[in-house]
């Protein structure tokens, strides 16, 4: 047989259930309350993000005084260009005119090397016909035939081979060219050397200078 429950017990239980359902209220406030609290402090953080981006991205605001323009100045550079640009053309047109006469000058000179070989052929194959006559062991005979077609009597006489000061004084040089140009086609002709044509060449002018005396 089951007793029958005191009210007392009825109401203390209430009352604990009561209790326990507030501060389950409470508590949940409270976490409601800190979650709310941090939210508005996040989004207050971007509005303030954002405002920072809007100064930062709002252009300057320019002034008449950045946009004004002198009037004359369009015109000024374009007269400024035009002289240095007529400056520049004349200095070129000087330097064209300087190549030009460079390459001239250089025209004549290459004219005039392939001119004197080709004299200097001819005078050479005309002295050896002179002496087309003579043996080629005929070496005495061969440099007395061409010294004689190359110079006058009267400068194998008067003049030295170096123009230097000897015992018999000093003697006026032969023309170097023609020297060298005789010595050239005998050497050709014997086959002798350097050597053996200045002996016998300063033979013939002994010579010829012990028979005008």
């Amino acid at each position: 047989m089951i007793g029958i429950i005191p009210r007392e017990y009825y109401l203390e239980k209430k009352d604990a259930e009561d209790i326990c359902n507030e501060k389950l209220r409470k508590s949940a406030l409270a976490t409601y309350m800190t979650d709310t609290d941090r939210q508005d402090s996040t989004d207050t953080g971007a509005d303030t993000t954002d405002d920072d981006d809007d100064r930062r991205e709002t252009p300057k605001k320019s002034t008449d005084d950045d946009h004004h323009e002198d009037p004359e100045t369009p015109q000024h550079s374009k007269e400024t260009k035009k002289s240095s640009t007529k400056d520049r053309v004349a200095v070129l047109e000087k330097r064209y005119q300087s190549l030009k006469r460079k390459l001239n000058a250089l025209e004549d000179r290459l004219l005039d090397m392939e001119e004197k070989p080709r004299e200097q052929n001819d005078a050479e194959s005309n002295l050896i016909e002179k002496v087309k006559h003579l043996q080629s062991t005929d070496v005495q005979d061969v440099i007395v035939t061409l010294s004689q077609q190359v110079f006058t009597k009267e400068e194998l006489i008067n003049r030295s081979v170096t123009g230097k000061k000897s015992h018999l004084g000093q003697k006026p040089p032969l023309k170097t060219e023609l020297y060298n140009e005789l010595q050239r086609v005998c050497m050709l002709k014997t086959g002798c050397s350097k050597d053996v044509f200045r002996s016998k060449f300063r033979n013939l002018q002994k010579v010829l200078r012990r028979k005008a005396m």
